[in-house]
């Protein structure tokens, strides 16, 4: 049993009485108080606007001021106090209340209430925030644009009050839990945001591209349609005008500004071309840059955005909007921008910007991946954003439960869960890959990011028990040659082993040459089973992401040009793991790659058995005709 559970127990057994506002306090509407009023010292003061964007559940400290003078003509706002905004724009906010626990009095003004006590005003404050409240505020706000409830109104509410020590209780369970949410949810937060830039890098990567894709104008592959003009007539309702500033970083944003203009002037104003779900828009000033998908078709559209639509079989909508928002054309946009302090630019010029266009099935899957993280980074039902709002309705269910006395006089508690985040810098690498790899079929990378290179040593020569009846399988650099290592020329011995600083490596492991007399430097090879190496050896031991053999026969093709890069003259040049690491080699999938080895294994075996087939052939053509040379040699030897 909690020490809450005990102390309901003990203080009321058989439930708590449930009061109106009125019988347990007053309440005292505000008066004056204007912004233009605030100094940067004096008495402190609660503006109503502040309780909305400012403050929480409680304050000990103001942000605004205002003279002696303006204070006196204000009402007072003593410690302990609840301070309640009497109106809004929605109901959710109206009656937003915070308790002034500071050790002076302050003031507050109009659209507030002061609401004056003998309760704990956490504890209130606390109840402010329930669905229990909610429920009989929906039902005393009245308003259409302005929320407005009345003291005389407010002072009905019923409030549930137990006694002054379960109050307390609750509060120090609230206090606490409220703090582990803030902190769960700020570092939630900052995991989305980083998440936010590693979509931003993954958008930028998959846009950028290594290969030979063609660029092509935007008035080359889109229709569109520039609105600059005459500034349309507004109207209070009517259809909704999406501005410049209602475009964001993807979408359209219907709350950051609300206008409209009369229904029966949308054809004349949209003359010029309808939007449609799925045209991309662009702004062209202040913002100048920011992109937005078309997501409903009852909208018009004002100045300073051109509505562009990709031509059928070019150019898809989904892939417009995400190479529009790429630093690529970003940095293209900017470039071809003028103006210092805004930056702006025609739809002319804007037209003239080039876009990579790969193939549609590219695009589409392009499309298809960068949805998927947005809806990761954005969307309220998945990702980082749900968990966000899960911890924010567990924290109102701890709440209410806390404030929601049964007549039994038990609280509802469960056990806090918590989260751990984990280190996945390597999963999010080979996650590019594989993505890169599922949009265009493979990805070039450095074979730094897919092995680990290790190079080998010798042991001391002249000490015998290094090598003397050793069991360790040492190769030299002269072995390459047999391109399948299957076993090598020399063993070196345990003690040899740990006194030098050779490596053991696994069987699929790839070796070059990094130097060696002649033709040796550059060959590689391919281990079948555990040995160390000498110092004039690479071995690049394969991650996840390329397999062993695939590597193999890539490296083998590129013989003259990795003896190309090689430092040095052609006599006495090397190879080294500074060279290598960088060096970039196209990766399909593995899928595909075990199909490319399968089909070089099996000319790789029809060479093998064609060289050793041909000898044998050979020797036998050599006996039948030794044998038929002798024959037609031998004559019967004539008689008499």
């Amino acid at each position: 049993m909690s020490k809450l559970d005990e102390l309901i127990k003990e203080f009321c057994p058989d439930g708590v009485e449930y009061k109106r506002l009125g019988e347990i306090g007053t309440l005292i509407r505000g008066n004056g108080l204007q912004k233009k009023d605030f100094t940067k010292s004096g008495v402190g003061c609660i503006h109503y606007g502040q309780i909305y964007t400012h403050y929480g559940v409680y304050a000990n400290q103001t942000i605004s001021f205002v003279s002696e003078q303006t204070a006196k003509k204000l009402k007072k706002v003593e410690p302990g106090d609840l301070v309640i905004t009497s109106t809004s724009e929605n109901v959710e906010d109206v009656c937003k209340c915070v308790a002034w626990l500071g050790k002076e009095s302050i003031v507050t003004g109009g659209h507030a209430m002061i609401f004056k006590h003998h309760e704990n005003p956490k504890y209130l404050s606390y109840f402010f925030q329930s669905s229990q409240f909610f429920k009989q505020k929906v039902k005393m706000a009245i308003g259409v644009k302005v929320i407005d409830v009345s003291p005389q109104k407010l002072e009905k509410t019923l409030v549930p009050v137990p006694p002054l020590k379960v109050q307390s209780e609750i509060v120090k369970i609230l206090d606490n839990f409220t703090e582990l949410t803030a902190e769960l949810t700020a570092e939630l937060t900052a995991e989305l945001t980083a998440r936010k830039k590693q979509y931003e890098y993954y958008r930028n990567r998959l846009l950028t591209f290594d290969m030979n894709i063609s660029e092509m104008k935007l008035s080359d592959v889109c229709d569109y349609v520039d609105y600059r003009g005459k500034t349309p007539v507004k109207s209070d309702s009517g259809v909704f005008l999406v501005t410049a500033k209602n475009i964001k970083k993807g979408y359209i944003d219907y709350d950051s500004s609300k206008e409209y203009i009369p229904a029966d002037t949308y054809d004349d104003v949209m003359h010029r071309g309808f939007p449609q779900v799925g045209d991309v828009l662009i702004t062209t000033e202040a913002p100048c840059g920011n992109v937005a998908q078309v997501d409903r078709a009852d909208v018009a559209l004002a100045q300073r955005v051109i509505k562009l639509r990709g031509k059928t079989n070019i150019l898809r909508n989904r892939y417009l909007k995400f190479i529009l928002l790429s630093q690529l054309f970003q940095d293209r946009l900017m470039k071809a921008a003028t103006g210092s302090t805004v930056k702006g630019i025609k739809g002319s010029t804007l037209l003239r910007l080039s876009i990579p266009v790969p193939s549609l099935d590219v695009q589409d899957k392009i499309a298809d991946v960068l949805d998927n993280f947005d809806k990761v980074c954005n969307d309220l039902h998945i990702g980082l954003p749900a968990e966000i709002e899960a911890r924010k309705k567990q924290y109102e269910f701890y709440r209410d439960s806390l404030l929601t006395f049964l007549e039994k006089g038990e609280s509802i508690l469960t056990d806090r869960q918590t989260d751990r985040q984990t280190d996945r810098q390597t999963e999010l690498k080979y996650a590019l890959i594989k993505l890169l790899q599922y949009v265009f079929g493979y990805v070039t990378v450095e074979i730094g990011e897919v092995c680990q290179l290790i190079t080998g040593a010798t042991p001391d020569t002249k000490k015998n028990e290094y090598w003397e009846d050793g069991n360790i399988p040492w190769l030299s650099s002269g072995e390459v040659s047999k391109k399948r290592i299957k076993s090598t020329d020399s063993f070196i011995t345990e003690i040899g082993y740990k006194n030098s600083s050779t490596t053991l490596v696994p069987p699929q492991t790839v070796v070059i040459a990094l130097a060696g007399q002649g033709k040796t430097r550059g060959k590689v090879a391919i281990t079948e089973i555990e040995l160390c190496t000498n110092q004039s050896l690479c071995s690049m031991v394969c991650g996840d992401l390329i397999l062993p053999e695939y590597l193999y026969f890539y490296l083998d093709g590129k013989y003259e040009q990795l003896r190309a890069i090689s430092n040095g003259d052609g006599t006495r040049g090397g190879l080294s793991l500074r060279l290598l690491r960088p060096y970039k080699i196209p990766l399909p999938p593995l899928e595909s790659q075990n199909h490319i080895v399968l089909v070089l294994r099996r000319f790789e075996q029809l060479i093998n058995d064609i060289s050793s087939g041909l000898p044998a052939e050979i020797e036998a053509r050599k006996k039948q005709y030794e044998y038929y040379r002798d024959k037609l040699l031998s004559f019967k030897e004539k008689k008499g």
